[in-house]
């Protein structure tokens, strides 16, 4: 349903972009949850957590969010397709040092 309110306001006369989250950075309003590095900095037992947000596409193009490799999510990216992430450069550095595609194993299918 928040795809298809985002999608029709992005067709609103005037509107340069659009998009949603499940929670604005800094708001208190985020879920937590552990996610499994594809990573040999990863040590057996180890479990990173982080914070998770769930955004729609245009959202980061809306709040003026770069990105340093990757791409955007689009309309392509839905519940049924493959699972993808876009992760801060803290975490790329931390379990990647320098890769260009990180690989994330997700536990909860």
């Amino acid at each position: 349903m928040q795809r298809s309110k985002n999608t029709l306001s992005r067709q609103v006369p005037g509107v340069q972009s659009a998009g949603a989250a499940s929670g604005l950075p800094l708001s208190g309003n985020a879920a937590s949850g552990t996610v499994t590095p594809d990573s040999p900095l990863v040590r057996p037992g180890q479990y990173p957590e982080g914070d998770q947000r769930f955004i729609t596409p245009g959202y980061f193009e809306t709040v003026g969010t770069k990105l340093i490799a990757g791409r955007y999510f689009d309309d392509h990216d839905t519940a049924t397709g493959a699972r993808v992430a876009i992760i801060d450069e803290t975490m790329a550095k931390t379990y990647w040092l320098g890769e260009e595609q990180p690989s994330i194993d997700y536990p909860a299918r």
